[in-house]
């Protein structure tokens, strides 16, 4: 059971510092989104992405290490890092499972505050978008007529005087 903790207690440090890493490349993504900076986004979200996977292969490999401790440990079901600490007692790691699982939590808070920051700066960006496009081409239908004449559905509702 101690080399199994020993293995979980890697894993986690990995995750930890993965979350670390990813953690640094949303707040470049905040930034980059901040200063309009299309070049250094897409680098952001190339970053961002990669970092998922690897975390997403760090916490398949927790999730098996937490199967076979729960089976080692007589735990029936969904292997939670709590109960498998409370089956491991006067096992000297434990403390330090705790803190590192504390931790993960913590930086999984501050990256999802920073994905929403994100989030809202991406909603904002698309209105602002959407509003310029709406000043140079409004949704009018506007055609010429057989006499050559031109003639319009409805009054012109953009900011930029199209006559000239």
């Amino acid at each position: 059971m101690k080399a199994l903790l020993t293995e979980l207690c890697n894993v986690l440090e990995q995750q930890h510092n993965t979350l670390d890493v990813l953690l640094s490349a949303a707040g470049e993504h905040n930034s980059a989104m901040i200063n309009n900076d299309s070049t250094a986004m897409m680098a952001a979200v190339m970053r961002l992405e990669e970092l998922s996977h690897t975390l997403q292969k760090q916490d398949r490999q927790r999730e098996e290490i937490q199967q076979r401790l729960a089976g080692v440990s007589g735990i029936k079901g969904q292997a939670v890092l709590s109960d498998i600490l409370a089956n491991a007692t006067g096992i000297s790691m434990t403390d330090r499972l705790q803190r590192l699982a504390g931790e993960i939590k913590e930086r999984i808070n501050r990256l999802s505050e920073i994905n929403k920051m994100n989030q809202v700066l991406a909603t904002r960006g698309l209105q602002c978008t959407s509003q310029i496009l709406n000043i140079i081409m409004p949704n009018e239908s506007n055609t010429y007529q057989g006499s050559g004449t031109f003639a319009s559905d409805r009054k012109a509702t953009s900011v930029l005087n199209k006559t000239i």
